[in-house]
């Protein structure tokens, strides 16, 4: 039997009306009507805002009020369990996720195959299909029924059709196998709450309901028809009242609402406010009534001047359509320019410093024990290693790193145990040993991850963990707090999916798919932070609906917020979904420029909208509902952008004295100031003249490619970051090149074999071959099918041996003698623009020849590519080197006659250094860029200057690379 209950639809003008009418609804009843009432609001923040303002309306009128609860929709459900006779539990969002997983699971058994692969982000998206199905009042059979009539007809012909009709048979399939799990759990979803309390009522009725927010059709936290249903059948309710304002209703929830409530009793109410606010537009005579701001930081500190110029007692707001990264802002941005600010929203759960550990665990797992995520989690702040009952030394963890890179350790428990156990045995690493024990134990507690499981099993396993390494709090209560908090967050996440698995279904999954689960998770979930209250307050559209300001500002309005675009269902197009009641998007459209213009009048005094230009150095586009500001009739006032320093970064910078600090930062700052202001290049990399020094070939070829590499690796002496490689890196490879053709052509001429010809080719070839055979046996097993692969060749392709004797063939000449891997190390008169210089040199060179006729060629292997030619600096000043140490050779002068890089990494191998000039030119110029190089590092002038810049994304040091001062000159 349903009650008769008064059902009314208020229709107010404004968003002060609006306000004032709750309140209205809320006064007509006693005290003990009002515990049996709710109002629904569209989000907690939206209830905090409505409470107050409801506070403040009793303040005014002098009054008492006993505040009903203020719900949102999921609250309401909620409530309504919290009201039944004794009513089964309600189903977690992980356990329907787990009931899900088991019931496609289930569908698949019964023969019903699905037309993709099962994965765990598919199961959340068939839920959330199945809910809107359950709330639009359609059945699992009106699914299937309509859209197998709609694509039947076609699935002969087209594919696109037969696919989806698979899909909704499977889908259909899966819904009726999560039903039979439901009802078998003896627990409720709340489809089957909302069957339950209309069947058989509340034990604690509800007397009045008074619905605030719109329809779904209108916004995302809306009503859907299921919940009006609800609402309308819901036994012993006396009144409902829905407050609307006349703009949405218009915008088409009015004729819906006929729909969902026949016969619904409208009530206009006039305007309780004499005016409106006014609007602040820019001063800058373009004539747009909307700040253009570079991007949202700026857009942010333009908001604090403005309030920073206004009254201290001003109740100010900041409107958002998404959250971030306004409330990141807002959080460096304002304490920094002493403004207060308070917040109600949510932060992503993902983003906690406790989700990212988690992250650490699931990767040192899944990459095998690799180097990288090993010493990652090894060095998380969020866990706690022991080593014999001492904390694990951070010293040993770095020199853990540099042993396992130095080791080519690419993963693998045993090979990590074999390691520390030798490096126990070594004095030399005997630190690095203590820090590959840990890793090595870790991977032992963490073992049940690494193969296939029962999911209680594997979850078990990860709780243990996280309870095991525990880590102290910080030192911060404030950071301590958060950080704890968030911690309890995740770790109750998985216990709630451990407990869900317990309870419904368990099945064997492997470690990626239960990291997938895992982060979708997180990813879903939010996080309260508890914040400041006082100051500016930062809300969003629908919260800010319901709050009482003084000045308000509407950030943000780009394409794709303002409105905030709808995301399309990924498993069937619009057009099927709307035949299930689908809305359209025109009609959220109509509700968002609806909603605007009830935001514009929301203030006491001002409000001003805002878009911006940059959203991460991209350009993006205005919102099309900027365009609806030409419209209003508001009063106009012209402003300025304000402009000037309002944080203490700014003022740091510029008036060090104006910004008052204490204890460490006013430390620094007395630190910095006693330095001095710095000037010119002095901190750019400027560090004043050095003595001559004996200089490498190769290193100043590094200083022309850039000053700043140089300077970290020969005068820090900085080692360059490690990089894990499958196969031997590049640096590696080259020298085990080297080292083969060293070894070749010391047994060719060994054996008095001279020059490479047509003739000998063969032979060369076989020696070759079988010199690479031995060097090949040396290095370890993994890396010998790819080395023989890259230099002996295989049917794709010529291996780098057969390039190089091909190349000594087409390049004959009289070879007297080869002298390999020749070393240059002692004084050498170079020529430069200022004449002859003797300079300190040493330096390899690959191979010099010596010719027929007192001729000298150089020759220098490159397994990658030959250097820019601003910069190769090896063969014309070893071609110089070589011609002033043979000339006492045999009695008479030895003179340079060729010089080229055999460069594996080119189309063309042989690459000569004279190219287009004559010989002698060539070296002479790289004689002068040598000179000029040794200039500029005797004068200390190491400023970052790639002569390629796109090449810092590959830097060895890029963590102590002043990269901002790339591209000044």
């Amino acid at each position: 039997m349903i009650t008769p209950r008064q059902t009314r639809l208020l229709n107010v003008p404004d968003l002060q009306t609006f306000q004032r009418t709750i309140g209205t609804c809320l006064g007509d009843a006693g005290p003990w009507e009002r515990r049996s009432t709710v109002v629904l609001v569209p989000s907690r923040g939206a209830a905090d805002q409505l409470r107050w303002t409801l506070e403040q309306q009793t303040l005014v009128d002098g009054t008492a009020l006993a505040l009903p609860r203020l719900l949102t929709r999921d609250g309401l459900y909620s409530e309504l369990h919290r009201r039944a006779h004794d009513p089964p539990p309600l189903l977690k969002a992980v356990e329907r996720l787990v009931c899900g997983r088991a019931a496609a699971d289930d569908a698949i058994a019964s023969g019903v195959e699905p037309p993709f692969r099962l994965r765990p982000g598919l199961v959340s998206q068939f839920l959330t299909l199945y809910d809107e199905l359950r709330r639009r009042h359609r059945s699992v059979d009106a699914f299937e029924r309509l859209l197998v009539a709609e694509l039947e007809p076609n699935a002969e012909f087209d594919r696109g059709a037969r696919r989806l009709l698979r899909q909704t048979r499977f889908l259909a399939a899966m819904f009726r196998a999560y039903e039979r799990r439901v009802a078998l759990s003896g627990q409720l979803d709340e489809h089957g709450l909302r069957v339950m309390v209309i069947d058989r009522g509340l034990r604690r009725p509800l007397y009045h309901v008074v619905v605030t927010v719109p329809d779904r059709a209108a916004g995302p936290d809306g009503l859907w028809s299921g919940d009006y249903d609800l609402l309308a059948r819901l036994p012993d309710v006396v009144r409902i009242d829905l407050v609307a304002t006349s703009g949405v209703l218009a915008a088409g929830m009015r004729e819906r609402l006929n729909d969902l409530l026949p016969g619904v009793e409208e009530i206009r109410l006039e305007s309780s406010r004499s005016g409106g606010p006014r609007l602040v537009v820019p001063a800058d005579g373009a004539g747009h009534r909307y700040f253009t701001w570079r991007d949202r930081e700026e857009e942010l500190l333009g908001i604090i001047r403005r309030v920073k110029r206004r009254p201290p007692g001003e109740r100010t707001a900041v409107v958002f359509q998404r959250p971030l990264p306004y409330l990141y802002l807002a959080g460096h941005l304002f304490p920094s320019a002493g403004v207060p600010f308070e917040t109600r929203d949510t932060f992503p759960l993902a983003a906690e410093p406790f989700a990212a550990a988690v992250d650490l665990v699931l990767s040192f797992v899944s990459s095998g024990h690799a180097r990288l995520p090993a010493i990652e989690l090894l060095r998380s702040p969020q866990f706690q290693f022991e080593r014999e009952g001492s904390l694990l030394d951070p010293l040993a963890v770095t020199e853990c790193d540099r042993a396992l890179f130095d080791a080519r350790y690419l993963g693998g428990r045993s090979e990590l145990r074999r390691l520390a156990t030798a490096w126990a045995a070594s004095a030399r690493n005997r630190r690095a040993s203590s820090a590959a024990v840990v890793a090595a134990t870790v991977a032992d507690e963490l073992d049940e991850l690494s193969r296939p499981g029962p999911s209680t099993g594997l979850l078990n396993c990860l709780l243990r963990f996280f309870e095991r390494h525990r880590a102290l709090p910080p030192a911060d209560p404030d950071v301590a707090s958060r950080e704890s908090r968030g911690r309890a967050a995740v770790v109750g996440l998985v216990r709630d999916l451990r407990d869900a698995h317990v309870l419904h279904d368990d099945p064997v999954v492997d470690l990626p798919a239960l990291t997938a689960t895992l982060r979708r998770l997180m990813e879903a979930a939010t996080f309260a932070v508890p914040g400041d209250t006082g100051g500016v307050t930062f809300l969003d559209v629908q919260a800010a609906r319901y709050g009482v300001f003084d000045s308000v500002s509407l950030v943000g309005l780009l394409d794709g917020e303002w409105p905030e675009r709808t995301r399309q269902s990924s498993l069937y197009p619009t057009s099927l979904l709307m035949q299930l009641g689908w809305s359209r998007d025109i009609e959220r459209l109509r509700a968002a420029r609806a909603g605007l213009v009830d935001l514009l009048g929301l203030a006491d005094d001002r409000v001003s909208v805002s878009t911006v230009s940059l959203e991460e150095d991209v350009v993006v586009a205005g919102s099309a509902l900027l365009e609806d500001l030409e419209d209003t009739n508001q009063p106009l006032v012209f402003e300025a952008s304000p402009r000037g320093r309002v944080t203490a970064e700014a003022g740091l910078a510029e008036v060090p004295d104006a910004v008052p600090l204490v204890g460490v930062s006013a430390e620094w700052l007395e630190l910095r100031r006693r330095r001095g202001v710095a000037t010119g290049n002095r901190h750019r990399g400027d560090v004043g003249p050095r003595p001559p020094a004996k200089y490498a070939v190769s290193g100043v070829e590094r200083y022309l490619s850039c000053p700043f590499k140089y300077f970290a690796s020969v005068v820090l002496k900085l080692d360059e970051e490690p990089d894990d490689e499958l196969t031997m890196s590049p640096r590696t490879r080259g020298r085990f090149v080297h080292d083969v053709f060293r070894a070749f052509f010391e047994r060719w001429q060994g054996e008095g074999l001279g020059d490479i010809d047509v003739e000998h080719l063969d032979r060369a070839r076989a020696l070759a071959r079988e010199v690479a055979e031995e060097r090949l046996a040396e290095l370890p097993v993994r890396d010998r099918p790819v080395e023989r692969i890259w230099l002996l060749g295989s049917p794709a392709g010529m291996g780098v041996i057969d390039r190089l004797l091909s190349l000594e063939a087409e390049h004959p000449d009289v070879v007297i003698d080869r002298l390999l891997e020749h070393r240059f190390d002692g004084d050498f008169q170079l020529v430069g623009v200022d004449g002859p210089r003797t300079v300190r040199l040493r330096g390899i060179v690959d191979r010099v020849d010596l010719l027929e006729g007192n001729r000298v060629r150089v020759i220098d292997y490159k397994t990658g590519r030959v250097p820019g030619r601003g910069r190769a600096l090896q063969l014309p000043v070893y071609g110089r080197c070589a011609e002033q140490e043979l000339g006492g050779r045999d009695g008479r002068p030895w003179t340079i006659d060729a010089a080229a890089y055999v460069a594996f990494g080119e189309a063309r191998p042989w690459v000569s250094l004279e190219r287009n000039q004559q010989i002698g030119e060539a070296v002479a110029e790289g004689e002068r860029r040598f000179l000029e190089a040794v200039d500029g590092i005797e004068r200390g002038q190491f400023l970052v200057r790639p002569d390629q810049p796109h090449l810092c994304v590959y830097c060895e040091y890029p963590t102590v690379c002043r990269k901002d001062y790339v591209g000044d000159d």
